[in-house]
Parts: C-alpha cells; sequence; structure tokens
C-alpha cells in the first residue's frame, strides 16, 4: 500500500499561432510565432496498493486525483478533474 503526491508547479508551454489566414506552409517560421501559456501547477494524490500472489503474478490498483483537481494538459486540453484508477494483473517470466 503506498500513498504518492505529486506536485508540479511553474509549468510552461509554448504555444503556436498565426494570424495569416494562409496555413499552407505551416512548418514556416515567417508565419507561426510561440508564447509561453501558463499550464498551471499539478497538485494530485495517488493511493496504490498490490498484493503478490506468486513470484510470478501479482495483482494491484491504482486511484489517481484523489483531490479532484483539474489543470492544463496542453494549451487547449484540461484534465477532467475526475478520480482516475487502474485495477491489473502483472506477470513476470
Amino acid at each position: 500500500v503506498g500513498i504518492d503526491w505529486e506536485l508540479r508547479l511553474d509549468r510552461v508551454a509554448n504555444a503556436y499561432y498565426t494570424t495569416e489566414a494562409n496555413f499552407s506552409d505551416i512548418y514556416s517560421y515567417t508565419y507561426w510565432n510561440a508564447r509561453p501559456f501558463d499550464l498551471g501547477d499539478v497538485n494530485m494524490l495517488k493511493l496504490s496498493a498490490s498484493y503478490r500472489l506468486t513470484d510470478a503474478f501479482t495483482i494491484f490498483a491504482n486511484l489517481d486525483n484523489l483531490l479532484c483537481k483539474r489543470w492544463n494538459l496542453t494549451p487547449q486540453v484540461l484534465a477532467n478533474g475526475h478520480i482516475h484508477g487502474l485495477v491489473g494483473v502483472s506477470l513476470r517470466f
């Protein structure tokens, strides 16, 4: 069983934009400019548990974002702010 706290501060990404209506030459730096975009801070509480059945098999469960916080993943995409979970079996051979 484990509890983790993830804190990432001052996250910034370069967002590309253009004022030209012609997008035919998107790789030309004369059309595109970059400006910093504040992605916000990440403050996430995680809970994980695992149980070894044999030397080869382990079952596990992870829960992320127990605080239900939202932040920007990219300049236009927000994290949904819900608890995420994963349950699985690990096999080592």
